[in-house]
């Protein structure tokens, strides 16, 4: 089973939240949300938190702290002896999944028009072939986008990773000899999401409301 929590943030988080929620996580952690300038990429840093620990409440580990996350050489955040996890934001959404049974990579991306063209250098020609011939190029593009995402998110490397050695076809994502099942979702109107997953598996989606008081 795979869980994922979601938000939106239309507003900041209260400062009660807000304040209630950083001092559960690690001092280096609290240090990296307060250094951003811009209130909405603290507020979703938190955020993605937030839905972490709720996560892992509905996959049935209810106590984990984090004061020990600490962050990789790939800088993807890490917690030792938990369930996998993966946090992904864009705009003024939050996503989080948490599997008991797997390594979730999730991705959320905006769909905004770009001149998508001047990145066919990053997929594959089939791929290039499916957007283009898509009935909406844009929307395909982002679907492939966040798709990729979600199976680098997975792997854990990083943009180490070359796009165009990651091929997606339909509900598959591959790299040399690996494999990812991927489902989308719609969400929230205007964006595209995708989880990676290593098999297809039942996945549960549980949206938070972050400024009510259940979450304290």
């Amino acid at each position: 089973m795979t869980f994922i929590t979601y938000t939106t943030l239309d507003q900041p988080l209260s400062i009660d939240v807000f304040n209630h929620h950083l001092i559960k996580l690690s001092l280096p952690e609290q240090e990296k949300i307060l250094r951003y300038l811009r209130w909405q990429d603290a507020h979703a840093s938190l955020a993605g938190k937030i839905l972490l620990l709720e996560a892992f409440k509905q996959a049935g580990f209810p106590d984990i702290s984090l004061k020990e996350m600490y962050r990789d050489d790939y800088g993807k955040p890490c917690l030792a002896n938990t369930p996998a996890f993966n946090i992904s934001h864009s705009g003024k959404h939050v996503v989080c999944a948490v599997s008991n049974e797997d390594v979730p990579g999730v991705d959320i991306e905006e769909v905004r028009p770009i001149g998508f063209e001047d990145f066919s250098s990053y997929f594959t020609t089939l791929e290039w072939n499916a957007i283009n011939h898509s009935s909406d190029p844009l929307e395909a593009f982002y679907q492939h986008w966040c798709a990729k995402e979600a199976f680098i998110k997975r792997d854990g490397r990083g943009l180490s990773n070359d796009l165009r050695t990651i091929e997606v076809t339909n509900n598959l994502v591959k790299m040399d000899n690996q494999i990812s099942y991927v489902r989308y979702f719609d969400i929230f109107p205007g964006y595209k999401m995708a989880l990676a997953t290593e098999k297809d598996m039942d996945v549960q989606l549980i949206p938070l409301r972050l400024n009510s008081s259940e979450l304290h």
